[in-house]
């Protein structure tokens, strides 16, 4: 017999950009328009924090856990998008994510970006992360807000691998997040549910 107030639209701040119909994709047309002498956007959308996420946690993802792997071309183990896959490398995850409190995180992304480039990763998209757009994140995304990330993705990686803003524009020692819509489009539920996040 209770009645439930209705929940508030959520609202993000926007602004409007005129870009030419030449062809290419607006989210494309929409990172050109923002790179200036002080701004590089780059057309990330889900494949900089997945491969971010992939590089941090590469040697947990495959590790010898039972059941995990029943053949060797496995871009990741069984369980990697599913809610278990947290619970059963608890212990491994958690110390890695501690590394996150020193400087060793990024030594540990680099290294695995080196000796990995190339190796199938559920989470790792390589034509994507290359190296220039590595350096720009290592440079800009404090490590607390990595940690944020990761520790909603490892509630469920396959529920929360997508979802993420179209561009990521650096500047000098920080960054902005920007989801891109044509006229007549509209946010997501999963695209939703990250922009509250942030």
């Amino acid at each position: 017999g209770l009645t439930i107030p209705a929940q508030k639209k959520a609202q993000f701040p926007e602004f409007d950009l005129a870009l030419p119909n030449t062809g290419e994709s607006v989210e494309h047309l929409a990172a050109q328009a923002l790179t200036n002498d002080r701004h590089t956007a780059c057309y990330v959308e889900n494949t900089l924090f997945n491969g971010l996420f992939g590089l941090f946690f590469w040697d947990i993802i495959f590790a010898a856990t039972p059941g995990a792997f029943i053949n060797a071309f496995q871009r990741g183990p069984l369980d990697l998008s599913s809610e278990d896959f947290y619970w059963r490398r608890q212990q491994a995850i958690d110390a890695r994510l501690t590394q996150l409190r020193t400087p060793e995180w990024k030594t540990l992304i680099r290294t695995h970006y080196e000796t990995k480039h190339g190796i199938a990763n559920l989470f790792v998209v390589w034509e994507a992360l290359t190296a220039q757009v590595l350096d720009l994140a290592l440079r800009c995304i404090p490590a607390d807000h990595l940690h944020s990330l990761f520790q909603r993705m490892l509630r469920h990686p396959g529920l929360y691998r997508n979802g993420f803003p179209d561009l990521i524009r650096f500047s000098d020692d920080h960054y902005e997040l920007i989801e891109v819509k044509a006229p007549g489009d509209k946010l997501q539920a999963n695209q939703i549910r990250w922009l509250k996040h942030f």
